[in-house]
């Protein structure tokens, strides 16, 4: 992955917890591959919702139409996700064994609006806004898929390329703030340095409004409804626990009934292979059923180690801005019984 969305990365999982799967990378996070150019029946969620209609508003992928796209291996992930995912890459549906994402090339990009509430981060919440872009690139990642979930390997560095794409300064309208990110602010040429700031950029149910002003990749406009946070019983640690997850078994997540995409991912490092590798399995569920289960024959072939845990609840579009496949996301928390958010490391026996 390259060092520059790496780093993009760890802001946002810095601040809500994001997993691989939910990477600006050209090494698609697993699973986080969870959305199509958005289900017809997703695709109504915008409009149902009260959005203005915009230039990606049949895309939406609310809650349950995009979940099982991720499982499908044919989804997007990232800015570099989208590409393999629309191509199809890896894997095939339940229990499918994945290879990498194929010679076919995709122009992807992701906009990530992540927010913190204050009851988990006093006194005012948190906030980030990540954007990257990628043309024409392929997927390096080794994927497997079992039902909702997708285990990917990515190499974890490649080498250093031509300056990506920028879509212009981009910025993000909440019923909080108003951020901007303007390229070639980031650590390279053509990159966005992440938007932070000391407070929630968004509560339940309100809207986003999303606006480039066109670069390489042309200009675009679109509206997206935030997720509802969620609360997990299970998996909940108290601060500063480990949790341990068998691999001799499914692991079985439990919330509170959400209309939201549910998302479960563990991610860690590897170099049995004789390589780094980012390892990650992920999981996107569907927020109405209440439960999902994470399956044995991926946890099994998670290395035994420690790595870190991010739940979460997302809801997303997917614009397209010329030959770029954009997906807009939003993310919030997910929460245990105390009303703390829940990012915690894991041990795989």
């Amino acid at each position: 992955m390259k060092h520059w969305l790496r780093a993009a990365w760890c802001a946002c999982a810095l601040v809500v917890g994001c997993g691989d799967g939910d990477a600006p990378s050209s090494s698609s996070g697993a699973g986080g591959a969870s959305q199509a150019a958005g289900t017809a029946g997703a695709a109504q969620a915008g409009k149902a919702g009260g959005l203005p209609a915009g230039g990606g508003g049949a895309a939406q992928a609310g809650g349950a139409g995009a979940a099982q796209a991720g499982g499908a291996g044919a989804a997007q992930a990232g800015a570099a996700q989208a590409g393999a995912a629309q191509a199809g890459a890896g894997g095939g549906g339940s229990g499918g064994a994945g290879g990498g994402g194929g010679a076919t090339k995709q122009s992807t990009g992701l906009i990530v609006v992540a927010s913190i509430p204050p009851s988990s981060a006093p006194p005012d919440g948190r906030g980030l806004v990540t954007a990257s872009f990628l043309e024409d690139h392929t997927d390096p990642c080794k994927r497997e898929v079992s039902g909702a979930c997708t285990l990917s390997r990515c190499p974890a560095a490649s080498a250093p390329g031509a300056a990506p794409p920028d879509a212009g300064t981009i910025t993000v309208e909440t019923s909080e703030l108003v951020a901007s990110l303007s390229p070639d602010s980031g650590a390279e040429p053509g990159t966005y340095a992440p938007f932070t700031a000391s407070k929630s950029l968004y509560f339940n149910e309100d809207v986003i409004r999303i606006e480039a002003a066109g670069g390489d990749v042309p200009g675009f406009e679109e509206y997206l409804l935030t997720p509802r946070s969620v609360m997990f019983n299970k998996p909940y640690t108290k601060p500063g626990e480990t949790l341990t997850l068998d691999s001799a078994k499914d692991y079985l997540c439990e919330w509170e009934t959400a209309g939201d995409e549910i998302r479960f991912s563990v991610s860690m490092k590897d170099s049995s292979s004789g390589s780094a590798e980012d390892v990650d399995l992920s999981c996107t569920f569907d927020g109405v059923d209440g439960k999902g289960a994470v399956p044995q024959a991926l946890l099994a072939k998670l290395p035994k180690k420690q790595g870190s845990l991010s739940l979460s609840a997302r809801n997303q579009v997917v614009v397209m801005a010329g030959k770029y496949a954009v997906t807009l996301r939003a993310l919030a928390p997910a929460y245990g019984p105390t009303g703390l958010s829940i990012t915690t490391e894991v041990v795989v026996k």
